[in-house]
């Protein structure tokens, strides 16, 4: 099988795993040790991808990121590097990718470092899969997918096949490796795993009779409309962190300030006062729906994954959530094989809805707290009121509970919330729904029933994402949590921005080493060496007032400020350091 073949045809909608996104960079020898049980010679193809590899390179990759790259390239057969990596991304169990996530950083940075392409790429398999691809659908490739920018390329790779499906692909972010592959001659260009693609056509053909399938890469921008659709990594411990995290006193008054700051002219000053005096007198329910700031200030935060916002609002999240909790535990005590259906009712972009279909089978989640009716009518009547543009469909959101097996925290809230006329179930941040259809309503074209069933732990494939997830981001305390979570989902600049604020609030002497440690890593990531060496400088000075020089955690900062001083070339300094 050559690379240009190798495509990810699973129409499972699983999203990508970049648990791997996180790890620190090791050279390729290093980064590939899991994997030599799995390969034959494989000490030796790295040597000679060493050798042969581009390097000095005009993009200012290392040495090992050029070399990860020409390694990808080679092919030996059937157990071939780039084979067994795309196997494992695909993989449905999450720990399949714990062995590559030293090498896939380093491939994956090497791949940043290289020009963009915006082009017509293509790619290919010898199956006739075109019934698999329904125009306006939308896919995603979470495995590696070579591509040429010359079809003749491919053709040949494909040869006479009749039953063969060629891709043609509008690419934004491929990276070109010109240079840097053992095949130059085959003009190919990657795109990386978790590339989203939407199904322009289904029809087309080529004057030879092979079959077409055109694509159109989906980027971020074209694709920010719909925050539900399902970030794993940020569902599975954002708020998990954030209801274990210790909040005082000051919390308040830190929100508050932060209202005032962020917001003085939005917000009346008399209700952020009312806030700040009043809020342990109304439970956190009242707040919530009480006709203040609070509302808008928490889901927009939530819904856009504001974290500096998210963070200054934790103590009302846990409060919030922990009301729910117990609220559910008496409310659906008795609920033993019963179903629940409440119904939710609102305007949706259509391009949104394209989303929603391409995602049937797949998991959504709504990124704030979600207010539901047990009451049909009533939410057909707030979806009919929400979408007046033309631009927007109603949608009606259907979901059903299972109350034998139910955990999320939820409640129905009438007799708690600011107006009780009306009845109201409350679901808490983030729960997680699986989409099971979409149906026009009674004909009218922009109104769309969506089914949900809520998802639970029992759920095979969610367990172990959820469980797999916990352990990428697991540390001692909240803090080393919530700096794992933020290194992963936030770019590094905003994440080292981040993980300031909360360090202010630190008084324990180990949660303070391990921010800085936190910190750190980061300035590595941002490559800023200096800045990395005087956290460290700082992790080793709080830790060392309490700890043994033998602390494994102590022992940590040395190793990677040696390390780092290795980066800068500064042996001397690097070896005083690793041999402590």
């Amino acid at each position: 099988m050559s690379r240009f073949l190798d495509i990810d045809l699973n129409d499972k909608k699983i999203p990508p795993n970049y648990s791997y996104r996180h790890q620190s960079l090791l050279s390729l020898e290093h980064a590939l040790e899991p994997i030599v049980p799995r390969i034959d010679h494989l000490h030796q193809y790295i040597k000679e991808a060493l050798e042969k590899c581009h390097f000095p390179s005009e993009h200012n990759l290392t040495h090992d990121e050029s070399a990860s790259i020409y390694l990808y390239t080679m092919e030996w057969g059937a157990h071939s590097l780039y084979q067994l990596l795309n196997k494992d991304l695909r993989s449905e169990d999450p720990s399949a990718l714990t062995p590559w996530a030293n090498y896939l950083k380093l491939f994956e940075i090497a791949l940043t470092k290289l020009p963009k392409e915006k082009k017509r790429l293509w790619c290919g398999t010898k199956d006739n899969v075109k019934q698999n691809f329904v125009k306006g659908s939308e896919i995603i490739w979470r495995s590696v997918s070579s591509c040429s920018t010359t079809l003749n390329i491919i053709k040949e790779f494909l040869g006479n096949d009749t039953n063969a499906t060629l891709f043609m692909v509008e690419a934004v972010n491929g990276r070109n490796l010109s240079g840097y592959t053992k095949h130059p001659d085959e003009n190919e260009v990657l795109l990386g795993p978790g590339t989203r693609l939407s199904v322009e056509s289904d029809d087309l053909k080529l004057n030879d009779g092979l079959k077409v399938v055109h694509l159109v890469e989906i980027t971020d921008k074209n694709n920010e409309t719909l925050p539900a659709v399902m970030n794993t990594i940020s569902i599975t411990s954002k708020p998990e962190i954030l209801i274990t995290m210790k909040h005082d006193k000051r919390s308040i008054q830190e929100f508050v300030a932060y209202c005032r700051d962020s917001h003085g002219n939005e917000f009346p000053k008399r209700d952020i006062e009312q806030f700040q005096q009043e809020y342990h007198e109304h439970s956190p329910i009242w707040w919530y729906t009480a006709p203040h700031f609070l509302y808008s200030v928490l889901q927009h935060s939530l819904e856009t994954l504001d974290f500096e916002a998210i963070i200054k609002l934790g103590f009302f999240i846990r409060d919030l959530h922990e009301q729910l909790g117990k609220l559910h535990s008496e409310q659906f005590k008795k609920g033993k094989g019963k179903l629940l259906t409440v119904y939710r009712g609102q305007g949706l972009p259509k391009s949104d809805l394209q989303k929603l279909k391409s995602h049937v089978g797949g998991l959504l989640s709504f990124n704030h707290f979600l207010s539901t009716s047990p009451d049909r009518l009533i939410s057909i009547a707030n979806a009919r009121q929400a979408a007046e543009n033309q631009e927007s469909v109603r949608v009606l959101f259907v979901i059903t509970v299972d109350l034998s097996i139910s955990s999320t925290p939820f409640a129905n809230i009438r007799d708690l919330q600011y107006y009780s006329s009306h009845e109201s179930v409350l679901f808490t941040t983030h729960s997680v729904f699986r989409i099971e259809r979409i149906q026009q309503m009674d004909k009218e074209s922009r109104f769309w029933q969506v089914q949900l069933t809520m998802m639970e732990h029992n759920d095979g494939y969610w367990s172990s994402l959820t469980e797999f997830m916990r352990n990428e981001i697991q540390g001692p305390t909240e803090y080393h949590r919530l700096g794992n979570l933020l290194r992963k989902i936030c770019g590094f600049e905003k994440a080292f921005h981040l993980c300031m604020m909360p360090l202010k609030q630190i008084d324990d002497d180990f949660e303070t080493w391990n921010f800085y440690y936190q910190l750190g890593m980061i300035k590595i990531e941002l490559g800023d060496y200096t800045g990395a060496i005087s956290y460290f400088q700082k992790s080793i000075q709080v830790y060392e007032k309490k700890s043994a020089i033998n602390d494994p955690h102590l022992a940590a900062s040395y190793t990677n400020l040696g390390l780092v001083y290795a980066n800068l070339g500064e042996y001397s300094k690097a070896i005083s350091w690793l041999i402590i």
